[in-house]
């Protein structure tokens, strides 16, 4: 069954599918993503390292985390450190 659309429907669709009848907002510049640097790798190694008696598998995230960091694998170095804080946090590791 084909259906007819009305003439009037069929304008207004094409013209807001252009983008013509809304209004426009200035564009903004693009967010800078600052934190996957090998400068923010060094700053979580820093946070981690200052906690005393940290339990393996905390080490263990952190010796990834710096090794993926040192490798140029900054994203999931950070990762893995972020990681390591979020448990040392939750498990209530005395700083």
């Amino acid at each position: 069954m084909i259906r007819r659309v009305p003439r009037l429907s069929l304008t207004v669709f094409t013209v807001l599918a252009a983008g013509a009848a809304l209004p426009q907002e200035p564009s903004a510049p693009p967010v800078a993503v600052l934190t996957d640097t090998v400068e923010y790798c060094g700053q979580l190694q820093r946070m981690i390292l200052k906690r005393p008696n940290r339990p393996a598998d905390i080490n263990k995230l952190l010796a990834e985390g710096q090794r993926m960091c040192d490798h140029g694998e900054v994203r999931p170095g950070i990762a893995r450190l972020r990681r390591a804080l979020w448990l040392l946090h939750h498990r209530g590791t005395p700083p």
